[in-house]
C-alpha cells in the first residue's frame, strides 16, 4: 500500500492497494479509534474477569489482543505516533 500527493484509492490489478492521503489519514484515524475502544471495553471488568486466574477474562484478552493489532497496522502504514 502506497500513499502519495498525486495518487488516488485503488486497488491495482496486482491486488495491492493505493490511498490517498486524505483516505490513509482516516483510515490510521479509524484504526485509532478501533483500538481505543476496545482497551477502554477491556478495561471494564466483568464477573468472568474478577473469576479468572489471569485476572481477564479471554473475551476482555482478545480484545486487547486485537488493538494491540490496530495499533500494529496503524504503525506499518506509517502512522505510529
Amino acid at each position: 500500500m502506497t500513499a502519495s500527493p498525486d495518487c488516488t484509492t485503488a486497488v491495482l490489478p496486482d491486488g495491492s492497494a493505493t490511498l490517498a492521503p486524505a483516505d490513509l489519514i482516516e483510515v490510521l484515524g479509524a484504526l485509532e479509534h478501533a483500538a481505543t475502544l476496545l482497551r477502554e471495553r477491556a478495561a471494564a471488568w466483568c464477573d468472568d474477569c474478577t473469576r479468572h486466574p489471569a485476572g481477564a477474562c479471554e473475551s476482555h484478552v482478545e480484545d486487547l489482543d486485537q488493538a494491540d493489532a490496530y495499533a500494529a497496522l496503524a504503525a506499518r502504514l506509517g502512522g505510529a505516533r
